[in-house]
Order: structure tokens, then C-alpha cells, then sequence
């Protein structure tokens, strides 16, 4: 298996196919074996064609999805699971695709700061990039916050969290309200 000259298609399609657990786990080390090769940690390749996998059964009706989660034990990055997502209204699903959003470009934001932030001290540094990498991994603008305050002086905090205000402001996002609903 080779991903340059493969199409998403052409990927994943086999996988919708699969039907023992055997040929699951074969696919699935094909498929983390093609991300090793291109110098990605195992367990990050591992998340990676997971979420991928989940994503792509999304577009599939109910059984193949129930039987992709199952045996390639995935779930839809957005929507979670089959039994997860049953119960979301399309408002609910429209709501948590933006969220999603907003945590990428807020992540995103924090990266380019800690990089046009050369001259900082390697506090903030860290502080913005343990702030990105949190955002991505699911976790909440006031675990963030706590996070910020345990590993960085209050002036350190500050500006990170002045960052994400006036992002917050240019995204039209109510990321403020998020966070002081989460106290």
C-alpha cells in the first residue's frame, strides 16, 4: 500500500469492505505502516488512520459503519460513534463541527503566535505550545487556562490569554462565554 498514489478512495474503500477482525488488523497495520514510513510516531499514526477510518465509514449506511467502529475500534472525529451520534439533532452536529473549527484555527492562531514570538522566553514558548496542542487533543478552554497558569508566570498567561480574547473577537466566536461556563 502506498499513499502517493492513492486517491482517499482507493484508501479507505477496502476497509468499508473488511469483515473479520483478522483482516481489520492486517489493513489497519498497512495502513499505520504507510504513515511510520513517511516518519510519523506509531501512536500518532495509529489516531491518525483511525480518525480517518471513522470518517470515511460516515459516509456509509448504519451496518458498515457499526461494523468499521468495531473492528478497526474508531469512531467519526466529529460525530463519535454510531451509538453516539443517534441521539444529535442536526443543530447538535452543526454545533460541534463548529467547535471543532474554532479549536483548529484557535490552535492554529497560537502556533503562528510562538512563531513570530522568536525574541520570548522559551516559557512562552511551551506555554503556547502545550495551549495548541491541548485545543487539539479535546480539551477545554478552561483546562487550557488552568494548564497556562501552572507551567507560566501570570505575564506569560496574560499574554496568551489576550491573544485568544481578541481571537475570539476576529473569529466571532464566544470563546470567552465557553470558558466561563466551564467554571
Amino acid at each position: 500500500m502506498t499513499t502517493k498514489t492513492q486517491t482517499i478512495g482507493e484508501r479507505y474503500e477496502p476497509a468499508m469492505k473488511v469483515e473479520t477482525q483478522v483482516e481489520a488488523d492486517r489493513y489497519f497495520e498497512q495502513l499505520v505502516t504507510d504513515q511510520l514510513e513517511a516518519g510519523v510516531p506509531r501512536e500518532k499514526a495509529e489516531d491518525i488512520e483511525r480518525a480517518n477510518l471513522g470518517y470515511f465509514a460516515g459516509y456509509y449506511d448504519r451496518e458498515t459503519r457499526e461494523r468499521v467502529e468495531r473492528l478497526f475500534r474508531c469512531k467519526h472525529p466529529v460525530l463519535g460513534s454510531v451509538a453516539e451520534s443517534e441521539a444529535m439533532t442536526p443543530r447538535d452536529i452543526l454545533e460541534r463541527g463548529m467547535r471543532l473549527g474554532t479549536i483548529a484555527r484557535v490552535a492554529a492562531r497560537l502556533r503562528q503566535l510562538r512563531h513570530n514570538t522568536v525574541a520570548a522566553s522559551s516559557t512562552l514558548h511551551d506555554a503556547i505550545t502545550r495551549s495548541a496542542e491541548m485545543l487539539e487533543d479535546g480539551k477545554s478552554f478552561g483546562e487550557v487556562a488552568e494548564k497556562l497558569e501552572s507551567i507560566a508566570s501570570w505575564d506569560v498567561a496574560t499574554r496568551v490569554a489576550e491573544e485568544l480574547r481578541a481571537l475570539a473577537v476576529s473569529l466571532k466566536t464566544p470563546l470567552l462565554a465557553v470558558r466561563q461556563d466551564e467554571r
